[in-house]
């Protein structure tokens, strides 16, 4: 529930005015609806994930416009990618960098991510918006299937051209979809 709550709260326009949250990094949510997010959002995402499938981690990447963005979908990775003790369980599921063999591999570009948009590093920024080899998109070190980075407000989809009427009923269908494969897979 941590990635799906995440979304929720950084979709929550009074509740980031409030507690003055200016970042948020949502690894496979669970669910996605049809409210934007407006405060820099890092969605994470795995191919061969059942539990969270990375197509609706895209449409919330994709319905967030009004603030930067950053979308990597890990290639043959399932829902415990961000997990150090998922080896065990997920054995071959799990890339290390050469020297940290003890953290997630996201782990430096979560820090990344956070020092770019709460100190406004501007080297922090580079590793994550950059196009140079050692940037988050470009880096040979990230096991990825795809990987898009939006330094600037950009928007991707025309979801948000649909009438709000029929994003609430979008939303509400995809969540009755998402707690049905959860009582299914006897999850919930």
């Amino acid at each position: 529930m941590g990635g799906t709550a995440t979304a929720a709260s950084a979709a929550n326009k009074a509740a980031t005015d409030a507690f003055n949250i200016k970042a948020a990094v949502t690894m496979f949510p669970a669910a996605w609806w049809a409210t934007p997010i407006t405060i820099p959002t890092f969605f994470v995402a795995a191919d061969l994930d059942s539990t969270c499938p990375w197509q609706n981690v895209r449409r919330m990447f994709e319905l967030t416009d009004e603030a930067p963005k950053v979308y990597l979908q890990f290639k043959d990775g399932g829902h415990w990618l961000g997990s150090l003790k998922h080896e065990e369980t997920y054995p071959g599921d799990f890339t290390v960098w050469p020297g940290n063999e003890n953290q997630s591999p996201l782990t430096l570009w979560i820090i990344n991510y956070f020092n770019c948009h709460l100190y406004e590093s501007a080297s922090d920024c580079t590793a994550i918006y950059g196009t140079g080899s050692d940037s988050l998109c470009q880096s040979i070190l990230v096991h990825k299937s795809a990987c898009e980075a939006h330094q600037e407000p950009h928007h991707s989809t025309t979801w948000t051209s649909l009438p709000q009427t029929e994003l609430e009923t979008i939303n509400l269908v995809m969540t009755a979809l998402t707690m049905a494969s959860a009582l299914i897979d006897n999850r919930w």
